[in-house]
């Protein structure tokens, strides 16, 4: 662990010379707190990007690059299930997008249920169908336990377009891929905790759409 980190931070270093606009420039940081995430992304990049081994950097910061965003995160599978994260991401949203107080709340809980989501089904390949309220508990327990002990390289990505009045939000992750249901989940099926979290982002989201990779969650929302 030491030895990557020190890889990390030499690459970390490894920046553009000082003619390159700031914005193009990725930030890369070690994850020590949300607090810590906040006022990083204060900052005016483009780019930020968890501290993890020399390859998975690399290869995360071609595929922010290569979309194109307006702001782009890679964060490791840990750090992307935090309880915390959705509200972090909102501030940043209104302070550097200009998203609204009153779309603020859908935001967070769409982005909230497009984490859990990408973390648990995509990077953990957790699957499961929940008949009740015991087992949806037990389950999640499962997910806190296999982030603790085991070591997950998959990353996850949080990706931001603003184009006139609206904000488009992409999350990928690093799994096998999924499909949308061409109409939402009512949630009435005997398996009512399978699809809870996509019915509640198609209810509150302008469009969801999921990218030609199938492993890319697309939400779009006015400001």
């Amino acid at each position: 662990m030491h030895h990557t980190l020190k890889t990390a931070q030499r690459f970390a270093f490894n920046l553009p010379p000082p003619t390159v606009p700031l914005a193009h420039i990725p930030n890369y940081f070690h994850f020590n707190s949300l607090d810590l995430l906040h006022d990083l992304l204060q900052k005016p990049n483009r780019f930020f990007l968890e501290i993890g081994p020399r390859w998975c950097l690399e290869c995360s910061l071609a595929r922010l690059q290569e979309s194109s965003p307006d702001l782009a995160l890679s964060l490791t599978t840990k750090t992307a299930y935090m309880d915390g994260l959705p509200i972090v991401l909102t501030s940043i949203l209104h302070s550097r997008f200009g998203l609204s107080s009153e779309k603020s709340m859908d935001v967070r809980t769409c982005l909230q249920e497009a984490l859990i989501n990408a973390v648990v089904h995509g990077n953990l390949h957790m699957e499961q169908k929940l008949q009740s309220l015991a087992d949806f508990e037990s389950y999640y327990l499962a997910v806190e336990q296999r982030l603790q002990t085991e070591l997950h390289p998959q990353r996850i990505h949080i990706m931001v377009w603003r184009k006139e009045s609206a904000i488009r939000l992409a999350i990928t992750d690093e799994g096998s891929g999924f499909s949308c249901p061409d109409a939402p989940v009512d949630g009435s099926s005997p398996d009512r905790f399978v699809g809870r979290g996509l019915y509640i982002i198609q209810s509150l989201a302008e469009k969801v759409w999921v990218g030609h990779d199938s492993r890319t969650l697309n939400m779009t929302f006015t400001l």
